[in-house]
């Protein structure tokens, strides 16, 4: 993953069950970079479920979701370069 934001809040993703245990899990459905390579790696570091490079399609994706399943969004991490 090469940017610092992406990186900074994946890893407070990551520490909130220590903070609020009571809060459901967080689900890192998907994150962006500007390279398939950095996508990938990122990915695979923070562990979320998917990777792309393209975060127009991904916001397109998340755009067409019903209220129910866009409702899980608030405790998952979209993160955009």
């Amino acid at each position: 993953m090469g940017g610092m934001m992406g990186r900074m809040h994946s890893l407070a993703y990551a520490t909130l069950p220590s903070f609020y245990p009571d809060l459901p899990a967080v689900r890192r459905q998907v994150v962006v970079d500007v390279t398939e390579d950095l996508a990938r790696r990122g990915a695979h570091q923070f562990g979320y479920d998917e990777w792309d490079v393209d975060w127009q399609a991904v916001v397109a994706i998340a755009e067409t979701l019903t209220t129910e399943e866009a409702s899980g969004l608030e405790h998952s991490a979209l993160l955009y370069r």
